[in-house]
């Protein structure tokens, strides 16, 4: 039926608990009429339950390493890039210089 085909995604999303009460309440109203979507949600429960039940937590302090490992790492780059650009400022002046009294000498 193509009306279950939009159950079936408001199923979803009451498993994930997205739904509104207005929706909620017009899947019910539908499940106590439909033996197919009713199966389904069924199914989409306990495997949503079983994936739940297998998630661990993170391990402790977790992210904290990442974050300091993302702090270490940006500062390393922002090194880089400041030890990069320090011997081109270095000659920019001069070649400025050079390049203004070439310009003054042909003119």
């Amino acid at each position: 039926m193509a009306e279950c085909e939009n159950y079936e995604l408001m199923i979803g999303a009451a498993v994930d608990g997205e739904l509104s009460e207005t929706e909620a309440a017009a899947l019910r109203a539908h499940l106590e009429t439909c033996e197919n979507c009713r199966a389904y949600y069924t199914a989409l429960r306990e495997i949503s339950g079983a994936i739940r039940s297998e998630l661990s937590a993170p391990p402790a302090g977790l992210t904290e390493r990442i974050m300091t490992s993302v702090r270490a790492e940006a500062g390393e780059t922002k090194e880089k890039k400041t030890a990069k650009i320090t011997p081109f400022r270095r000659y920019v002046r001069p070649l400025s210089l050079a390049a203004a009294a070439a310009l003054v000498l042909w003119a």
